[in-house]
């Protein structure tokens, strides 16, 4: 047998990689961390301001008079937030922001002319219709109203001092885009000069000493006969606090007649069939139907009429689809004030908060046809975008979305005449405007040219007529656009905001044109007009009752009797 020696396991070989040898890192990794060391710095200070700051608002003065307007700009804020501006506390939104996808929002800011003078804080936010998330503040210095500053266009003839006995010479300088009529100067009694006008012929007797002086000033005071003065009439509301209701209050209808010949075509309206609700035809007449059943449900009480209005209701939600904004501003404002009306959130809670409200914030946002409502308010200066307004309107104030009703507002200040508020709309030929180069949705106050007043025009409208002309020509689509602006200076006002006063009674001197210097009065579905402007402003056109309601709104010589 052989013997084989086992290997002890301490004498073992394992096959092992040699170990390479140790070299100096200390110098390497130093080297790398340098870099990183000098980026560290860098990034804190581009990432730690940006992360510390949050929210903030700048604006470029610290004073701004009360009716007199700022910048504010805004950063931080989340991209596409929506959200108000608003002074003291989230309930006083001034202004609505969009922010972009920086974050950043720039806009111009109208402070109220009611706002009382001292320290303010300046606040933004994001609003979702029932709420508001503080983000920052600025405190902002409110000087004494200088609201009227707006008003001295309507009188401006004193700019024109007439010394001089020569009063007919200042009739000949309509050269400014805002010519003044001279028609005020010849007021001042020129005591002394009127000898002349007595002695057409070469007085024979000399002896018109000055003892006869005072036997020619009555003739004098037959001279001045500048009868155009009827500027002073116009008497816009004082402002308001917001109303629960988006018009009349319960108890204001409830003191409106039952009887006469208003009352008469009111009942008669309501008490037809509705038919069947289609907001997108633009013609429609379901919705004027629906407002007069709510209006006399509101007055006299017959349960039948608000189960109607509330059946017809529902059944429009939707019908919108497939027409255009025009059809939707148009249509929709009858429908909201009636669901306000006959208090819809209590005749069916379910519908209201589940299906009407969100369907009605929807509508702002809702492409039809290319367009939205709120882009149509906000680029259309003409009948397209005061129908959008009002509707946008009638939304805001059903929503209590304080923050869109501020922003319909600065759109619509910006439409009337004031171009610090806003000034974002799509022209077409502004041969009509008082500037071309800064055109408006109405003329400013004193406008002349070649002697004819252009105080109050529509130009946007005016234009559709043909480009400038005289005689002016009598276009209806200036009339169209007055409906949707009534009504949503009403709206406005009712919540708050006192656009009948605003850019110098500018709906009032729409209206004046229109009567006094076009000689072409409302007609048809237009003749309600005048009696909501005639009581909101102090201008007295309007007709006989009863009127035929229009396309967004009607019956206003039954709720606004003079």
């Amino acid at each position: 047998m052989r013997n084989i020696r086992v290997a002890d396991p301490s004498e073992w070989v394992v096959n092992q990689r040699p170990v390479p040898p140790r070299r100096p890192r200390r110098i390497r990794d130093i080297i790398a961390t340098i870099p990183i060391l000098l980026l560290v710095p860098a990034l804190v200070l581009v990432l730690g301001p940006a992360a510390a700051a949050g929210p903030r608002l700048n604006v470029d003065s610290a004073t701004v008079s009360a009716g007199g307007s700022m910048t504010v700009k805004g950063q931080g804020f989340n991209a596409g937030e929506v959200g108000v501006i608003a002074l003291d506390a989230p309930t006083g939104a001034i202004a609505a922001y969009t922010a972009n996808k920086g974050g950043r929002f720039r806009l111009s800011v109208v402070i109220p002319t009611a706002t009382a003078a001292g320290r303010h804080a300046l606040i933004a936010g994001p609003s979702d219709g029932s709420s508001l998330v503080v983000r920052t503040s600025v405190n902002i210095t409110v000087e004494t109203a200088q609201a009227a500053q707006a008003s001295p266009s309507l009188a401006p003839a004193p700019s024109v001092a007439p010394a001089p006995s020569v009063a007919p010479a200042p009739s000949v300088a309509p050269a400014p885009s805002l010519a003044v009529s001279p028609s005020p100067a010849p007021s001042p009694a020129t005591s002394p000069a009127p000898v002349p006008s007595t002695g057409a012929s070469p007085a024979p007797t000399p002896m018109a000493s000055p003892t006869t002086v005072p036997t020619a000033t009555p003739k004098a005071t037959a001279t001045p006969t500048p009868t155009p003065t009827p500027t002073p009439t116009l008497a816009p509301p004082a402002a308001r606090a917001a109303s629960s209701y988006l018009l009349l209050s319960p108890g204001e209808i409830r003191s409106r007649p039952t009887s006469g010949a208003a009352w008469s075509a009111l009942k008669a309206r309501a008490d037809r069939s509705i038919g069947t609700p289609d907001i997108s035809n633009q013609d429609d007449g379901a919705d004027i139907t629906v407002l007069a059943k709510a209006l006399v449900w509101a007055r006299i009480g017959s349960n039948a009429y608000r189960v109607a209005v509330v059946d017809a209701i529902r059944a429009a939600v939707g019908t919108e689809a497939g027409g255009r904004t025009l059809a939707l501003g148009r249509n929709l404002p009858g429908y909201v004030v009636a669901a306000d009306l006959v208090d819809l959130a209590s005749a069916d809670p379910a519908f209201d908060k589940n299906v009407f409200r969100p369907w009605l914030r929807s509508l702002l946002t809702k492409s039809l046809d290319g367009l939205t409502l709120v882009a149509t308010h906000e680029t259309r200066p003409n009948n397209w975008g005061t129908h959008a307004g009002a509707a946008r309107a009638a939304i805001a104030r059903y929503l209590r979305d304080s923050g869109q009703l501020a922003r319909t507002a600065t759109v619509f200040r910006g439409w009337l005449g004031d171009r610090s508020a806003y000034a974002g709309f799509s022209w077409g030929d502004t041969s009509w405007q008082c500037d071309p180069a800064k055109p408006v949705g109405i003329n400013p106050a004193g406008c002349t040219r070649d002697g004819h007043s252009l105080d109050g025009v529509l130009p946007d409208d005016q234009r559709r007529g043909g480009s400038y002309t005289w005689p002016a020509p009598k276009e209806n689509y200036v009339w169209e656009a007055l409906q949707g602006a009534a009504l949503e200076a009403e709206l406005l006002y009712q919540g708050g905001h006192n656009a009948w006063a605003w850019s110098s009674v500018a709906l009032g001197r729409a209206n004046r044109w229109l009567y006094d210097v076009n000689g072409f009065p409302a007609a048809g579905d237009d003749e309600w007009i005048p009696w909501l402007i005639d009581a909101r402003t102090g201008t007295n056109t309007h007709g006989g009752a009863p009127t035929s309601p229009g396309k967004n709104f009607g019956f206003a010589d039954w709720l606004y009797p003079s």
